[in-house]
């Protein structure tokens, strides 16, 4: 015997189940993560900045990627000059994520792909990013103080997979002419699942911030660290 609705009701409650599977839990000890350091150098004609983090991915990133959904971190680095301006801004992404078949972590950079056994060497990986470009080494000028800021912004779920999983869970219902409570139900549920795992890049809250000391070009060294 079919109960009436049911059907229905199937699609929308496994991916409520898999939804709340997804986010971060609350009342778990989470691992926290931030930016520890931003040194300068140069290299040849250009300045570069060493980034230090702690705890990054962070224990939300390593339960999505152990559920093979791949995490991100952004690093946005900002040259600013003694009146606080900024002179030049540079943004890099990182994509990490876990490989069931292979068993191993992928950390695909701005100009290269590397592997790693553990999370462990991902985090390691991670205590000294860089050095990342900054500036040309020529827009600065000799005897004024600069300021390296960078922000760093950790998404759970990288943002483009996020979204391709809030249109798998919800179903492409476009041109279908089903059961115009099914749809309904199914739009609300993926625009509940993408504005979940999008949040961060609005949240103020998951943005992390550090500053170089300040330096002027002559006291910085030649050559990558």
């Amino acid at each position: 015997m079919t109960v009436p609705g049911k059907r229905r009701a199937l699609r929308p409650a496994g991916a409520v189940v898999l939804l709340f599977a997804l986010l971060p839990a609350s009342g778990r000890c989470e691992r926290l993560s931030s930016v520890t350091s931003a040194v300068p150098h140069r290299r040849g004609e250009e300045l570069v900045c060493l980034v230090g983090t702690t705890g990054v991915p962070d224990s939300a990133a390593a339960r999505s990627m152990e559920g093979g959904l791949p995490s991100s971190i952004d690093f946005r680095l900002l040259l600013l000059d003694d009146k606080q301006r900024a002179l030049s801004t540079k943004e890099f992404t990182f994509r990490v994520a876990f490989d069931l078949w292979e068993e191993v972590f992928r950390v695909d950079g701005p100009t290269s792909a590397d592997r790693f056994a553990t999370l462990d060497e991902v985090r390691s990986y991670f205590g000294a990013v860089g050095p990342l470009p900054v500036a040309p080494w020529n827009i600065l000028e000799r005897g004024v103080p600069y300021t390296i800021e960078v922000e760093m912004v950790r998404h759970t779920i990288a943002p483009a997979q996020a979204a391709r999983l809030g249109e798998w869970i919800a179903g492409d219902r476009s041109g279908v002419t089903g059961d115009p409570d099914e749809r309904e139900v199914s739009f609300g549920l993926g625009r509940m699942i993408r504005f979940f795992f999008n949040r961060e890049r609005h949240d103020g809250k998951d943005v992390r911030v550090a500053r170089s000391d300040p330096f002027r070009p002559e006291e910085v060294g030649d050559g990558s660290p």
